[in-house]
């Protein structure tokens, strides 16, 4: 059986040094997914970043965006950039061992990069002083 946990990234005054000792000790219990969830008019971590500072402390847990909300985040090739960001924090590129077993990240990833294609495709016009 595979138990995971949420990172607490969501919880009002969660300190920058608990968003790094909650996954390391998730992972040393052994645990097996850490998930964040997203908000945005609300006090807490976004969730890439806090997921990008569990990776840097973490070895063996996979990593879960549960909630993303990626309609209002406006550019997508940064978005893109991020969760490829946070892949290779978590074990060294796209195809890092870590990131294969988790089919979360690995179905992010995969979003991450049809966005950025897309982006590269059809860039948006630049927005202009009347928008």
């Amino acid at each position: 059986m595979e138990i995971g946990i949420g990172l607490p990234n969501a919880v009002p005054g969660t300190t920058g040094q608990q968003l790094t000792d909650w996954p390391r000790a998730a992972d040393e219990a052994g645990f097996s997914s850490l998930g964040t969830i997203d908000r945005i008019v609300y006090p807490n971590y976004e969730p890439i970043t806090a997921l990008s500072a569990a990776a840097a402390v973490t070895k063996r847990i996979r990593l879960a965006t549960t909630v993303l909300l990626g309609p209002l985040r406006m550019n997508a090739a940064m978005v893109a950039k991020q969760v490829l960001s946070l892949d290779a924090l978590a074990g060294g590129g796209p195809l890092s061992a870590r990131a294969q077993r988790s089919r979360p990240l690995a179905a992010t990833r995969c979003l991450a990069l049809r966005l950025l294609n897309l982006r590269v495709a059809r860039p948006s016009p630049l927005p202009t002083n009347d928008d």
